[in-house]
């Protein structure tokens, strides 16, 4: 099966999950149909990925699309954004490439990845709790723009809405007004029917 099968096979099972998402009332199984795009997504995009002959661009076409849907994710308030998670893999795989080719700038390349990740993470919570009255322009655009895994699509604040984990330990570790983002995006998924299986009080 070609690349191009794939992706519209991703596309179609994609589809499905959001028939489900959008639409109460729907049978449970459109999700568990849905979910099979993440994987072939994931596969294609580090496919395409390792054997581009233009790694930069490529990565420049994930990140514009990511800032483009995280628009797009706030206008309509709705939680997905799976471009900024490919993005993020990308970047990753550039790193292991790195390593795996002895590339003495490796070490380098890692710390200042790790080091942005946890300055830009910091200011996202920073900017949830002082500056912007709406917790979800940060989480949507300004995680999107800093391109870091703040509040990205199957990272840490997704994981724990998912299971309802809004209070102690994550309110210590994190922040107050993060947690109540994550009962936030709870409830507007719950109202949907969809990913958060744990509804707040």
């Amino acid at each position: 099966m070609s690349s191009n099968m794939l992706k519209i096979l991703a596309l179609l099972f994609m589809l499905i999950d959001h028939i489900g998402d959008f639409i109460p009332g729907l049978p449970v199984y459109l999700h568990w149909i849905g979910r099979l795009s993440a994987p072939i997504f994931i596969f294609c995009s580090a496919w395409g990925f390792t054997y581009t002959s233009n790694k930069k661009s490529y990565l420049i076409r994930l990140y514009v699309a990511s800032l483009v849907m995280a628009i797009i994710q706030y206008w309509l308030v709705i939680p997905n954004n799976f471009f900024r998670t490919l993005f993020s893999i990308c970047i990753i795989i550039l790193l292991i490439d790195s390593y795996r080719n002895k590339d003495e700038q490796f070490k380098k390349y890692l710390c200042i990845f790790l080091t942005w990740q946890i300055i830009s993470v910091a200011i996202c919570i920073v900017l949830i709790d002082i500056v912007f009255p709406s917790s979800l322009f940060v989480l949507y655009f300004i995680s999107a723009l800093f391109g870091n895994v703040f509040s990205l699509e199957g990272g840490l604040v997704y994981v724990c809405g998912y299971f309802g984990v809004a209070e102690p330990p994550i309110r210590s570790v994190l922040s107050r007004s993060l947690a109540e983002t994550m009962a936030q995006l709870q409830r507007i998924d719950g109202s949907r029917g969809a990913y958060y299986s744990v509804s707040r009080n």
